[in-house]
């Protein structure tokens, strides 16, 4: 129904709804459009305001960022999320009509060589060209995928026996193996390709893809350019796995997690405005560990729940224990993972941290990812109400590298977007991250949100990102991660610097 009929039937505002305002000669304009009741001295509804909003160009934002969320931005095949629903979607039809499907790996061999002597350019420009040929070597109805990287997948939804799975793993070597020319030079490249198949290696998407990866590992230690097949003896690497969790639960008997800070600072004028708290491990060796590689089995385990609670109690403490030297009115952003997010007891455990740290709420920022806001049940609504409510800041890690959405920047009231690390690694050279970076900040700046750029790593990138209106840096070009007492010394170097300029 009309916004107005509604208003004026019903007495209650209406909307807003999208619709499409079309007039003659003109193109046609996305606009939100809402409708509230006028009432008389009488309370009696006499006629309504009907509002036009044009969301043309948010809108238009929003659909390139949810096709860069299925897509690759380099070189426009499906991402791991578009593949994983493919191969689940793809699974269900192999059960149900009892056929193979094969899940095909292949990583370009001594990719890294290419971007250390001929540039990231060049780099580039060959996975082009490679996902372009993997293309025309495959069948209509395979899906060809890029991973990250030179990581690519091939799903060949339905196949009859290994035979035919291994003449496409040879196809796909012959094809890249013809001379490839990169600017003025002749490249010739090899590949080592992983093959897992349903039902024999698997029967979920990441369980043959892991398996396909490791299969992909086995043909690059057996001397590349060649396709395995994965076996079982290939999940020896389970046993470490197992090793490292229970090394992982005595670390916490221990008290070998610490946490190291790095600070974001204020595009404009190099202000530290905040700092990320990040978690370490130093093993008994006194080696350090990232969390990249225990995080993930933390997950799988169920350890990330009072390693979780542990840091967000640890970083608010260590904020407001700054919070009286040069770090005054710095505040402190905590990583959230999503089986944390999810408990019930969540916004619980994040009023106490910051009571019993004696911190004022505004000075606590949780980073969530997109895929924690994807499904809006009334848990999760409920959930970022009760977090708003306490003055705790938002904001959205990595972002553009999961599934983008206007929708639900718009449903939620996040604070702030971080582009990932990713993007800017290469936005001086690449003008698809540069396309990206751009896109994020004007829907940024659009929907009244502030933007953090992660991983800044040269002087180049930071001018590029200042110049597109990046607000906040977070990077090596400023500081690593470091503990609390070089934190303090970071403000105060930049304190002063700031002073200078300032005279």
């Amino acid at each position: 129904d009309h916004p107005v009929r509604t208003a004026l039937n019903t007495g209650a505002p209406a909307g807003p709804l999208l619709c499409v305002l079309e007039l003659e000669g003109e193109p046609s304009r996305a606009m939100e459009c809402s409708a509230v009741p006028i009432r008389n001295e009488l309370g009696g509804v006499i006629g309504a305001v009907f509002v036009l909003h044009d969301v043309s160009a948010i809108l238009a934002l929003s659909e390139r960022m949810s096709h860069l969320a299925h897509f690759d931005a380099l070189t426009d095949l499906p991402n791991r999320p578009l593949l994983l629903e493919r191969l689940s979607a793809a699974l269900g039809r192999a059960r149900q009509g009892a056929h193979h499907l094969a899940v095909v790996f292949i990583d370009v061999d001594r990719f890294k060589q290419i971007n250390d002597t001929l540039g990231h350019v060049a780099g580039d420009a060959v996975l082009k060209q490679v996902a372009e040929r993997l293309l025309s070597a495959m069948g209509a109805g395979d899906t060809v995928a890029r991973l990250g990287g030179d990581e690519f997948v091939v799903l060949i939804p339905a196949v009859n026996d290994r035979d035919a799975v291994a003449a496409c793993a040879l196809q796909a070597l012959e094809a890249l193996s013809a001379p490839m020319r990169v600017g003025r030079r002749e490249l010739r490249l090899t590949a080592s390709i992983g093959i897992a198949m349903f039902p024999d290696d698997g029967d979920e998407p990441d369980l043959l893809i892991r398996h396909a990866d490791m299969a992909m590992y086995a043909a690059k230690r057996a001397g590349r350019n060649d396709y395995h097949f994965y076996i079982s003896s290939m999940d020896a690497g389970a046993q470490a796995e197992f090793d490292l969790e229970n090394a992982l639960r005595a670390a916490l008997a221990r008290s070998e997690l610490f946490l190291d800070f790095q600070p974001r600072v204020d595009t404009s004028d190099g202000r530290m405005l905040g700092a990320e708290a990040l978690l370490r491990w130093r093993r008994t060796d006194g080696t350090v560990c990232r969390p990249d590689a225990f995080i993930p089995i933390a997950e799988a385990s169920g350890l990330i729940l009072v390693i979780g609670a542990w840091v967000l109690k640890e970083a608010c403490q260590a904020c407001r224990d700054w919070q009286d030297g040069p770090l005054r009115d710095v505040g402190v952003s905590v990583n959230i993972s999503q089986l944390q997010f999810g408990r019930e007891n969540f916004l619980q455990l994040v009023m106490e941290a910051l009571r019993e740290a004696g911190l004022p709420p505004h000075l606590l920022e949780l980073e969530l990812t997109e895929s924690m806001l994807m499904e809006p049940t009334d848990a999760v609504r409920q959930r970022i109400a009760g977090l708003k409510s306490l003055g705790v800041n938002l904001s959205i890690d990595d972002f553009g590298t999961g599934y983008s959405s206007l929708a639900y920047l718009r449903r939620f009231a996040i604070d702030t977007l971080k582009i990932d690390r990713s993007f800017i690694a290469d936005m001086a050279d690449d003008p698809e991250d540069a396309s990206v970076i751009h896109a994020i900040i004007a829907l940024a700046i659009s929907l009244g949100k502030r933007v953090v750029a992660e991983g800044v790593e040269t002087q180049r990138q930071a001018d590029l990102l200042a110049a597109l209106g990046c607000h906040e840096m977070q990077g090596h070009l400023y500081s690593p991660p470091v503990d609390a007492a070089r934190l303090a010394e970071f403000a105060r170097r930049r304190g002063a610097a700031r002073t200078r300029r300032l005279g």
